[in-house]
């Protein structure tokens, strides 16, 4: 069944008349269907005639935000329905649904218009631990932390670590993670400028210095760089696929994890274990990682670009085998994407079953694949070149909302509130702004997650603001 995507009312739809009391309280008449505001919060109601307004079908099953609707009486005339309702509607002061306030950490940047203007990704924690989140991202050659919250910039990295064997690789991070690397207590940096490597948090991190160590050039094209237990030792890991091919990389079309070496500061490399070799070919992108089957083994997905204009991209995953050291198996969710570029596991509908939502950068769209079948429902067949994907609970209904940005300069940023009932409120909160790069981070320490880009071709960094209060 498609979802439903409430956007804006079709023509046909008549208006509402109701009165709202300071308690929360909505009571009218409703001609049909149409919209109503209460608190700067926009609830839509589409409804046709009385025989749509079943106990069931009403309950909570239409509102982004949570809430019940009990129908109390009908009455026909000639022309319409009429129907005397009572809402009952649980409103947070401060809806996501309302306006997000955009926040400019770095403006556009003052590099040579070019790759090493892009700034494709930001990290966000607070590691001077002074209360306020601070930012790493590079470009032009550098690393950067901007220290929070007046976002003072500060160079971490004079000049990006050349591969020895090319004699070059980009000047900035194509994607990056943070991770307490060497067991100090504090987080430290990993970034990908195609090869990877690892910046050691110092106690005084806007004075010391971060030790720069590289970790591998062979998983080379690291377009992703993620973190977490995949052998269940209690431990995390690196994982990073290599999409480069034979011509570029020892390790072409693949994905790997790396664990960290019991002494991670004596500048060895570290040995990556590959669990897609070569299995993983046109431009892989973006990885994602959970427990897909539920069998206590966490699992990998991957999204393939394809060839450029042609519909063979491709959304897949690899289930882990009982010996994470050995090939992982193949799992084809589609390979028939304009584009493919982000896939992210996550319980949508919280049925106790992991589903997949991927976007197309050389396409458009974001889709759901609804576990445990895997059914292919188009959430949005609109966005345009969407690049950035990330989920999370944005309005604390329980449900895990999608929030996905276009590439573009001028593009927008969406979120997708989810009602739990495989309905999606499609909501634009950012305009002419590229991005790159999403994190879902509290940003102002207000307890609610706030939603961090890196704009690459907008050459910024910007940060909006969650409304809920």
């Amino acid at each position: 069944m498609r979802p439903k995507v409430v956007d804006n009312f079709h023509n046909t739809m008549k208006k509402i008349f109701i009165t709202v009391s300071r308690k929360g309280t909505v009571r009218g008449w409703l001609r049909k269907s149409g919209k109503i505001r209460h608190a700067g919060s926009e609830f839509e109601i589409a409804v046709a005639s009385a025989a749509d307004f079943g106990e069931d079908s009403l309950t909570g099953s239409r509102l982004p935000n949570r809430g019940s609707i009990r129908p109390t009486a009908t009455m026909n005339t000639s022309h319409v329905t009429l129907l005397s309702l009572i809402f009952t509607l649980a409103i947070s002061q401060g809806s996501i649904m309302e306006p997000w306030k955009k926040h400019t950490i770095l403006a556009t940047n003052d590099a040579a218009e070019g790759q090493a203007s892009r700034v494709a990704t930001a990290v966000a924690h607070d590691f001077d631990k002074d209360g306020h989140v601070d930012v790493i991202s590079s470009y032009d050659g550098k690393v950067f932390l901007y220290r929070g919250p007046d976002w003072k910039p500060h160079v971490i990295v004079e000049d990006m670590p050349l591969n020895p064997n090319t004699g070059g690789e980009m000047r900035g991070c194509l994607h990056s993670a943070i991770m307490d690397v060497d067991g100090d207590g504090d987080m430290d940096y990993i970034g990908s400028n195609r090869m990877l490597f690892w910046l050691e948090c110092p106690p005084k991190p806007f004075t010391d210095k971060w030790n720069l160590r590289m970790i591998n050039y062979d998983v080379n094209g690291a377009h992703c760089v993620l973190t977490g237990d995949v052998d269940g030792d209690g431990k995390p890991e690196i994982i990073a696929n290599s999409w480069r091919d034979v011509d570029a990389s020892k390790i072409p079309n693949s994905i790997t994890f790396l664990r960290v070496p019991e002494n991670p500061s004596d500048d060895r490399l570290w040995k990556p274990i590959v669990i897609a070799d070569r299995d993983a070919p046109g431009r892989n992108k973006y990885l994602g990682f959970g427990d897909v089957n539920q069998d206590g083994r966490p699992d990998i997905a991957c999204a393939g670009q394809g060839e450029p204009g042609a519909a063979n991209g491709w959304f897949a995953w690899w289930e882990q085998p009982e010996d994470p050291d050995q090939a992982w198996k193949k799992n084809i969710l589609s390979d028939s994407e304009q584009g493919a570029s982000n896939i992210l596991i996550s319980d949508l509908n919280n049925d106790g079953h992991m589903d997949f939502v991927g976007c197309r950068v050389l396409g458009k769209g974001v889709v759901w694949f609804k576990g445990p079948e895997f059914t292919r429902i188009e959430i949005d067949a609109t966005l345009e070149s969407p690049h950035s994907l990330a989920v999370a609970d944005l309005n604390g209904n329980g449900f895990q909302d999608i929030i996905c940005s276009e590439s573009k300069r001028d593009g927008d940023t969406v979120i997708y509130s989810n009602d739990g009932q495989d309905n999606f409120t499609r909501r634009i909160i950012g305009e002419k702004q590229g991005s790159y790069d999403i994190r879902i981070v509290d940003m102002d320490g207000d307890g609610y997650p706030d939603i961090l880009l890196a704009g690459a071709s907008s050459r910024n960094i910007v940060w909006y603001e969650n409304p809920r209060k």
